[in-house]
């Protein structure tokens, strides 16, 4: 589930930067710098879309100008029992392995259901669903509701568990 958030964000750049096209050059700027980056505050940036520039100074310790803006940007931030349509990235023995929006990846546990059978010879997982076999493999796309976040400061990421829906 995405959602539209206004990020305030301070930065540094060249005073080249000053020219007739500035809010192009800075919305450029920062999607350079924020686009798909994630924090623990906002989640995973997914799109930039407004931006207004605050203020601008010249730093006193260099030539530096210093910018505060505000974005507008489209976010992913995971909260336990979000819904997601998620495409299967990696099957093996203890789960699944899903990505979401190509940016975020959620784990699946095996034992997240007691019916999950991992097939080894053709790297899938089978199981029972409404009296029907269900088998999923590499690429395919499933419905998944996340059961556990965290987030990681060392790789700047959200840890995320989830089951099959």
């Amino acid at each position: 589930m995405t959602e539209t958030r206004t990020i305030r964000k301070h930065f540094q750049t060249l005073p080249g930067i000053l020219t007739r096209e500035l809010n192009t050059e800075i919305k450029a700027l920062v999607q350079e710098l924020e686009m798909g980056c994630c924090s623990k505050r906002n989640g995973y940036i997914l799109e930039i879309d407004d931006i207004n520039i605050r203020s601008c100074s010249v730093s006193e310790s260099n030539s530096f100008l210093n910018f505060d803006i505000d974005y507008t940007a489209i976010t992913l931030k995971p909260r336990v029992g979000s819904l997601y349509t998620a495409r299967v990235c990696l099957i093996f023995e203890m789960g699944i392995l899903v990505n979401v929006a190509e940016i975020m990846k959620v784990l699946i546990p095996t034992s997240s259901n007691a019916n999950f059978v991992f097939d080894s010879d053709l790297n899938r997982i089978k199981y029972k669903k409404n009296n029907s076999d269900v088998i999923i493999d590499n690429g395919d796309l499933v419905r998944i509701s996340v059961t556990g976040v965290q987030y990681n400061e060392s790789t700047l990421s959200f840890n995320c568990y989830g089951v099959l829906v």
